[in-house]
């Protein structure tokens, strides 16, 4: 069983992975705060085909208080692969299909070249800090 820890309010969320062994789900941490304009959710360890499913189950109606304005706090992310990648655009289109968006914010320096790269920073757009994603306008989902 993997923790989300809440910041905002009651006991930490417990969500079972998908046919993920505990070794793996121990790979990644997705803590949540809930404030007033979205919610954060920050990315700790290694978003890979390991631990994707985690991100993709947790915002799938296991925990369906979390809104659907949300911002992924990635500066604890140690490692993104495509199944990473894969999993932030299942959130972003989740979060779009319901009126919302993903943004991220404080990435680093390989994750945002890696945004770069496959050209996904046009859909998942980059912010410097967390109050910035929220502060910014909707251009587009």
């Amino acid at each position: 069983m993997t923790e989300f820890a809440s910041a905002s309010h009651g006991p930490p969320l417990h969500v079972d992975p998908p046919a993920l062994p505990d070794v793996f789900s121990q790979a990644l941490r997705v803590t949540t705060h809930i404030r007033q304009a979205g919610t954060v959710l920050v990315l700790v360890g290694e978003l890979d085909i390991a631990t994707a499913d985690m991100l993709t189950c947790l915002l799938s109606g296991t925990a369906p208080d979390l809104g659907i304005h949300l911002v992924g706090d990635l500066s604890a992310l140690t490692f993104c692969d495509c199944a990473g990648l894969t999993a932030l655009l299942r959130v972003h289109r989740h979060a779009a299909e319901h009126g919302g968006w993903l943004r991220l914010c404080t990435a680093t320096t390989t994750m945002d070249r890696l945004l770069r790269v496959t050209r996904l920073n046009a859909v998942l757009r980059t912010f410097p800090a967390v109050d910035d994603a929220f502060a910014s306008p909707s251009v587009h989902r």
